[in-house]
């Protein structure tokens, strides 16, 4: 089972995520999404980054450092990704770049969907 620390902090990072996946429906709100981004860089690193395992029930430890060890990676590539989106010139790179940020956002909503199902599955 989850602790309700964890339970909390992927709830919220859903939210972030499913905000920028709806910035990146409106091409308009680009600018606004790399001028956010280290907010959302520092909040990861304050509130994913710091969870540990040691609160969680033994059930789903492995899956938790699993699924956790894949949200840091994509993470780390979505950062790789904001940064050659707000270097980007031409329209087609722009466009390619938010292709790649959508997938991942998309990724790391399914992570998040995943670890925030273990609570439910152990609560049952």
């Amino acid at each position: 089972m989850l602790s309700l620390l964890h339970k909390k902090a992927y709830q919220e990072f859903l939210t972030w995520l499913n905000r920028w996946q709806n910035l990146l429906a409106n091409h308009d709100k680009v600018q606004e999404m790399t001028q956010q981004f280290p907010d959302l860089q520092q909040w990861f690193q304050q509130e994913i980054m710091t969870l540990t395992d040691e609160e969680l029930d033994t059930t789903v430890v492995s899956l938790w450092r699993s699924l956790h060890t894949e949200i840091q990676r994509e993470f780390r590539l979505l950062s790789t990704d904001m940064l050659f989106l707000a270097s980007s010139r031409q329209a087609s790179t722009t466009e390619s770049r938010l292709k790649l940020i959508g997938d991942r956002i998309t990724r790391l909503i399914a992570y998040c969907q995943k670890i925030l199902s273990l609570a439910e599955e152990n609560s049952k």
